[in-house]
């Protein structure tokens, strides 16, 4: 398979530059040798820009399930970044947006560290593939058991093997056909969006009473099959919970291929220990489902165990005696790489002591320490502006999940043969779109889901904003100079903005500089 993509990568350099300075650098005690000053930064946009107004309508932000149609979006302010005047929009370009971008080229162009949050560590899903997807293949050894906090940790109460119940037993249970009536292919067809998360299902069920109740074993029909079947049983010997869990696509009898989901999960009651859940693996976990639709529910799951709930439902490989190797929403659940993206990173960038010349120049704020920048970037208002007609683009890109082009592959001439991971591989670089001399023509989709509205700037707009440095050696001064100029390349140009993949953005700056102050006067 060939991928074509707006994007590539700038390699990681093995080595970064931590100046030597970086511990003596004071807002208040100058450098021998430092200097002050002002910067005024034109920029001219050689092709369409679009920045969108910070400033949110209210009726916007609260209509969340209305703002992906065509129709609700007709009325929402897609304008340029302004502020309004007695005589109309005054246009600019945020200074936070200029100096993100500054930053980033001169972190490439000096050498930088690759900081990276350190909870990101990413999970894969991919059932057609074995090897990437071992799950698949360990599901005889995975328990099922309850996620609840425990003082400043957390810990999983261990039920053993999990025990599965079929949609048309649990109407049984219920009297009455809820889930034939929600998920069967025969009433619904294919099921909307809202319909596939666990948090629906449970919101269809009133009595809550029926969840935790007896069951009786199902003889399997074959003896392949390892999964334990059960049925609802007022005699039956085993007690459990039912936990529902999402539903990729409606179900169909009879059964054959493709015939969707059709199975729920029952955890026993009997208790087979505790397992202990270190902070940082639940952080990669939240990390993992932090953006499910069902993340609330967890978090009140997760509340409620801290005055005696049971926790969250989670499926569990075991690990030792009273650990676990990795844990998940679902009975398939997505499997984290062995590696985080920090732990990825060549040796040199993971060095969290150390500040390299971006953060020496922008400053920066971890859970060690924080230091204000030295450089401030002022906005860049309009002195030239057009504004164009609305327009809708699918917009978007892969995920840094996406290992095939996020992490660095072998082979030749852009084929491989088997792919890197996370699990052993090294992240591509820093991602950079390709400056494109015409805004690419494309048609926006049907379903207004995935459209992204704007109203951009033409090009030929002029932007003049002000940067302004405090106590900079002259290698610092130089590297910032060099990142807004790419070292006086004249045919470089700057991108700024959104829909960079489809040539919007591209700016060209001038500077002039003026020193205010040094050392040596």
């Amino acid at each position: 398979m060939i991928i074509k993509s707006p994007f590539n990568f700038v390699p990681l350099n093995s080595q970064v530059f931590f100046p030597d300075w970086a511990d003596e650098i004071s807002q208040d005690i100058p450098f021998s040798d430092g200097v002050s000053g002002t910067i005024a930064l034109s920029i001219s946009a050689d092709s369409p820009i679009y920045i969108r107004n910070g400033q949110l309508h209210k009726d916007e932000k609260s209509k969340d399930e209305d703002k992906n149609t065509d129709k609700k979006n007709e009325n929402y302010d897609y304008s340029f970044s302004h502020v309004s005047t007695a005589k109309g929009k005054r246009y600019f370009i945020p200074g936070t947006s200029i100096k993100g971008e500054v930053r980033n080229i001169l972190e490439i162009m000096s050498y930088g560290r690759m900081c990276v949050d350190e909870r990101a560590q990413f999970a894969r899903r991919d059932l057609r593939n074995e090897k990437v997807y071992p799950l698949k293949n360990k599901q005889q050894q995975e328990h099922c058991g309850w996620l609840r906090r425990k003082g400043e940790g957390y810990e999983i109460e261990d039920c053993g093997s999990v025990w599965r119940i079929s949609h048309p037993e649990i109407d049984r249970l219920l009297g009455t056909p809820v889930m034939r009536s929600h998920f069967s292919q025969e009433e619904v067809g294919t099921l909307k969006e809202e319909q596939k998360t666990a948090d629906y299902k449970y919101s269809l069920i009133k009595d809550e009473s029926v969840f935790k109740n007896t069951f009786e074993e199902i003889e399997k029909e074959s003896t392949k099959d390892t999964r334990k079947f059960v049925r609802f049983s007022s005699s039956g010997s085993i007690h459990g919970t039912i936990v529902f869990t999402g539903q990729p696509s409606s179900w169909k009898e009879p059964r054959s291929l493709k015939k969707g989901k059709y199975y729920e999960f029952v955890f026993p009651e009997k208790r087979q220990g505790i397992r202990k859940i270190r902070k940082e693996d639940f952080e990669h976990y939240a990390f993992i489902y932090k953006d499910s639709k069902d993340w609330e529910r967890i978090k009140w799951l997760l509340d409620e165990s801290e005055n005696g709930g049971r926790g969250v439902p989670v499926f569990f490989i075991p690990k030792g005696k009273d650990n676990v190797e990795h844990f998940g929403m679902a009975y398939l659940y997505k499997m984290p790489y062995d590696h985080s993206v920090f732990e990825s990173l060549p040796e040199a960038h993971r060095h969290k002591d150390k500040r390299d010349l971006a953060e020496c120049i922008f400053g920066y704020v971890d859970k060690q320490d924080a230091q204000k920048g030295r450089v401030q970037f002022g906005h860049a208002f309009a002195s030239e502006a057009r504004p164009l007609d609305r327009i809708k683009l699918v917009l978007g890109s892969p995920k840094a999940s996406y290992y095939p082009l996020y992490i660095s592959q072998e082979g030749k001439g852009g084929v491989t043969a088997d792919y890197n991971t996370y699990d052993h591989g090294t992240p591509s670089g820093w991602k950079r779109y390709y400056v494109r001399n015409d805004t690419n023509s494309v048609k926006a989709a049907e379903h207004g889901q995935v459209n992204t509205y704007m109203e951009p700037l033409d090009k030929g707009a002029k932007f003049q904003g002000t940067v302004t440095f405090h106590n900079l050696r002259p290698i610092e001064l130089g590297a910032l100079l060099s990142a807004l100029t790419f070292h006086a390349t004249p045919e470089c140009r700057h991108q700024l903005g959104m829909a960079k993949a489809y040539g919007f953005g591209k700016c060209k700056y001038d500077i002039q500089l003026k020193i205010t102050a040094s050392a040596e006067q």
